[in-house]
């Protein structure tokens, strides 16, 4: 405890001397009045970015100000739960709606189509970085694997995450 109080002593000391950066704080960068579910950074580039939303859309940028709509293919009106982007091939992307389960993309969002699990929600996708064919997806009725980008999916687990 001594050491924290030390450590926070210095770098307040560190800040009124100048040594260390004051950033003024978050600043709003676009999407206002949006309520964000998801938000997933592209790797091929550091500024480009998806979102997601309570309401069913995807939003992409190239800077993280200006924001385009990116959901043609997508259900109206279903939550974005979670976005995934194939760290191989970054314009192949996944989403996890609530209650319309796995979109999947192959244009970098600007069409969509359904890649099963359709009844389901789902709460998190993730790529296999060493095979991206390989997916698993978290829904509320289970953990599911596909070995195919997700053409198929097969039952892990009945485990849910509100389980684990």
């Amino acid at each position: 405890m001594k050491f924290k109080i030390i450590s926070v002593f210095i770098c307040g000391l560190l800040l009124l001397m100048g040594a260390l950066p004051v950033h003024a704080g978050w600043q709003a960068s676009g999407l206002q009045g949006n309520e964000i579910s998801s938000l997933v950074e592209d790797p091929s580039s550091i500024t480009a970015w998806f979102a997601g939303t309570v309401t069913g859309e995807i939003y992409k940028s190239s800077d993280g100000v200006a924001w385009n709509l990116s959901n043609s293919g997508l259900p109206a009106g279903n939550s974005i739960l979670c976005i995934s982007i194939d760290p191989a091939n970054p314009t192949n992307m996944y989403a996890g709606l609530n209650g319309t389960g796995v979109y999947k993309t192959l244009d970098a969002g600007n069409s969509w189509s359904s890649a099963g699990l359709n009844s389901f929600s789902v709460r998190s996708i993730e790529v296999d970085p060493y095979n991206t064919s390989i997916l698993f997806a978290a829904t509320d009725n289970g953990i599911y694997t596909s070995i195919d980008a997700g053409v198929n999916w097969q039952l892990i687990t009945s485990a849910t995450l509100d389980s684990l």
